[in-house]
């Protein structure tokens, strides 16, 4: 018993580890439906339905086996439900579409990078970038079924997404700050991969102007102060002081003792 809850607990280990957490997947997923509505000319209910395709399967991806199982079935129905005949033929051709994600030296490899460099964008975001947080391909009801009424015959015969604007990334008519997990408004939270994204300030002048009163000016050279009449300019000089003498009297001389004999002064004289 104490080894099945072991080899429990690491395989729910393994898949905490393995999977990719909502940032990353949506980061992801936005990535690659850009790409595919620049290759695949999608209109724009193609490429936001497209992105949520996309983030549903990048967040149902758990472990190494998840990769071409029953998620990876479900995209592919999905994507044959948004897309034109000629569009999912396209789409199954290229590889870095068809099968996006790996899993290499215990690590996910995005393959769309390996024909896209990191920083290049196509469109704006779809709007569904702000709101939508996974889930669709989970219900009982595909919400794909006659969802996209207008798919192109061809490419170039309609009005697809807006261009990306690096400035405003989102669009004209999204603000980054709908979106609670990107307070920069930015899918990579990085500033080195996307410029940044507020709108530009206006301009402050070299010199603000001052608005405190102008000060009067001060004269180079002050006045001089006037002397007081009462008060002398010198002050009167002090009596010198008498001289010390530069040497002392000298003191008498102390009388010699008388020598008696013996060294002893008789008993009858000392006292």
């Amino acid at each position: 018993m104490k080894r099945i809850l072991t080899l429990a607990l690491t395989v729910m280990m393994a898949v905490a580890a393995n999977a990719l957490v909502f940032t990353d997947a949506q980061r992801e997923a936005l990535f690659l439906s850009d790409k595919m509505a620049h290759e695949l000319d999608l209109t724009n209910d193609q490429y936001e339905a497209v992105f949520e395709i996309n983030l549903d399967y990048y967040m149902s991806v758990n472990v190494a086996a998840d990769l071409f199982g029953p998620w990876w079935n479900r995209r592919n129905a999905d994507m044959k439900l948004v897309l034109s005949k000629w569009q999912y033929e396209k789409f199954m051709q290229l590889e870095y579409f068809y099968k996006p994600l790996l899993w290499q030296s215990d690590a996910w490899v995005f393959v769309i990078y390996t024909h896209y460099a990191r920083t290049v964008f196509f469109f704006a975001w779809p709007p569904g970038y702000y709101t939508y947080r996974g889930g669709y391909n989970r219900l009982d009801v595909n919400i794909y079924v006659d969802r996209i009424h207008d798919k192109p015959d061809g490419p170039h015969h309609h009005h697809g997404p807006e261009p990306y604007d690096p400035h405003h990334p989102g669009g004209p008519d999204h603000h980054p700050d709908r979106h609670p997990d990107h307070p920069d408004g930015g899918p990579d939270h990085k500033p080195d991969h996307h410029p940044d994204n507020h709108p530009d300030k206006p301009d402050v002048p070299e010199h603000r102007p001052d608005n405190k009163p102008d000060k009067p000016d001060v004269p180079e050279h002050r006045p001089e102060k006037p002397e007081h009449p009462d008060r002398p300019t010198t002050l009167p000089d002090r009596p010198e002081r008498p001289e010390r003498p530069a040497t002392l009297p000298e003191r008498p001389a102390r009388p010699e003792r008388p020598n008696f004999p013996g060294g002893r002064m008789p008993r009858g004289r000392r006292r």
